[in-house]
């Protein structure tokens, strides 16, 4: 349900759950909340952002600092300069 429905349940299900579920929900928030944090450098990473994949195989992203020359899976190397 946190997935689905984000942080905060509405209230026609939270009305239908006990109290250890509510409690429960309430802590998987909070572990999830504090692993978001964790991780994905300062800013941490949302993981319930975009839970659909992409509908192609590519996609488009922007470098936020230069990494220079990266290797890809397949053997290209690419060159990955800051806002490129």
């Amino acid at each position: 349900m946190r997935w689905e429905f984000g942080s905060v349940l509405p209230q026609e299900i939270k009305y239908n759950l006990s109290e250890q579920e509510v409690r429960w929900f309430s802590q998987y928030n909070k572990c999830l909340a504090n692993y978001m944090r964790s991780i994905g450098g300062a800013g941490g990473l949302d993981l319930t952002q975009d839970m659909k994949p992409p509908k192609t195989l590519y996609i488009e992203v922007r470098c936020l600092v230069d990494h220079g020359e990266f290797e890809t899976q397949d053997g290209n190397v690419v060159v990955l300069k800051k806002n490129s």
